[in-house]
């Protein structure tokens, strides 16, 4: 056993998630049951790199219908740190692999338990900014983390295309007017009032903003929630319900609207 209990690891007897010695509880769902010897002592595991030994051993036995799911978690990826939008970055980072896949929903989730996140690069996103190769699905960081679309080279095979985030090209000095890209307008009057350039050809006192907590405006879509709980899925399974015969909820020919 390791000698520095805090970097020790318990499984948690609920969820099967992996959580510090040094919790009370499980993280992910919030229980004490801890799996435990023959003799009734909790079963400890070392370090991270055991729990996660054994999570890529559990991961490389599910069927076909999980590695089938374009939302799984990708396989170069699974000792990566990535964090769930829906229990936000204050919940923690989690490894990728620690995502567990819900036969009865047929979808990956977030390890929490009353978690409404679903699906890798879907509601759970990679901490560490990566692309994604066009050509052979590699995923790698830019050289000296360089994200504009110019430094796009996959190391594996050396396709200049790949999906992901990318940083702005630096720009030249300003277009004049009749250069502006179509679709874009000014709003004020640049020489008079520093007039801002909006793309869309929405003016700027149309665009959804909200006041926030400390006079300033922020979007719509950035204001803070809590994030929702939902009912522990183990505990309360939300099944994929298939229309029986005859229940009158199949779908007709008549009912197609077209």
């Amino acid at each position: 056993m390791g000698s520095d209990m805090e970097s020790s690891y318990l499984r948690c007897g609920h969820c099967r998630g992996f959580y510090e010695i040094a919790l009370s509880r499980c993280r992910y769902c919030g229980k004490d049951v801890p799996l435990r010897e023959a003799g009734g002592s909790e079963t400890i595991f070392t370090d991270r790199a055991m729990c996660r030994a054994i999570q890529i051993a559990e991961f490389e036995q599910l069927p076909a219908e999980a590695h089938a799911d374009p939302f799984r978690p990708d396989p170069e990826l699974l000792a990566k740190p990535c964090y769930c939008l829906h229990c936000g970055l204050a919940a923690g980072f989690f490894e990728a692999v620690e995502m567990r896949w819900m036969a009865n929903e047929g979808m990956w989730a977030c390890p929490c338990t009353t978690c409404g996140g679903r699906g890798f690069t879907f509601d759970i996103h990679p901490a560490e900014q990566t692309w994604k190769c066009a050509a052979c699905g590699h995923r790698y960081s830019p050289a000296d983390d360089d994200f504009r679309f110019s430094n796009v080279h996959c190391p594996k095979c050396g396709c200049g295309e790949a999906s992901g985030w990318f940083e702005d090209e630096e720009e030249d000095e300003e277009l004049p007017e009749e250069m502006m890209a179509e679709g874009e307008v000014m709003i004020g009057d640049e020489e008079s009032d520093g007039g801002e350039r909006l793309s869309g050809g929405l003016p700027q006192e149309l665009m959804p903003w909200e006041d926030d907590d400390e006079g300033g405006a922020v979007p719509f879509e950035m204001e803070r929630r809590e994030p929702e709980k939902m009912q522990d899925d183990i505990d309360f399974p939300r099944e994929r319900r298939e229309p029986r015969a005859g229940s009158g909820d199949e779908i007709k020919e008549d009912d197609i609207p077209w």
